[in-house]
């Protein structure tokens, strides 16, 4: 069994993901609907099983598409808008994304309202961090790839 193998549970409607078609090569795809028996439908109408599907790696290149920039402590930035901020740091043994919702004062001093953290024992894929950026958020991770 390979490491990465999904499953339905996995994956959300709206998750990226790859698949290795003999045909036609590997590209990504949008999940559209998921169904119990194992098949999952992509955005351009493809079906196919689970078992077809494979996770995006969390790369620089991803992370830059997504619009997250690298500070100079190798931790990733995303400010989805004015009040929001996600960190990410990964090395090859964890994954920690810290949620941030900023309070700007009237003096225009910021101060932390809320955050949540989560840490993960390995690195992550594509999908988990749509996953995770959902449950901190409430809002869907606006990726185009």
């Amino acid at each position: 069994m390979k490491a990465n193998k999904l499953k339905c549970t996995d994956l959300r409607i709206g998750n990226w993901v790859k698949v290795n078609d003999p045909i036609f090569g590997v590209n990504t795809y949008k999940v559209a609907t998921i169904r119990d028996n194992g098949i999952i439908t992509l955005s351009d109408n493809m079906s196919c099983l689970v078992d077809n599907i494979e996770p995006i790696e969390l790369t620089e290149e991803v992370l830059v598409k997504i619009g997250f920039k690298k500070n100079k402590y190798d931790c990733w930035k995303y400010f989805p808008d004015r009040e929001n901020e996600i960190s990410i740091l990964m090395t090859d043994n964890y994954t920690t994304i810290e949620y941030v919702n900023l309070f700007h004062c009237p003096q225009d001093v910021t101060e932390v309202n809320y955050g949540s953290t989560l840490e993960f024992p390995r690195r992550i894929y594509l999908h988990q961090l749509q996953n995770a950026y959902f449950i901190l958020t409430g809002e869907e991770l606006n990726i185009e790839l």
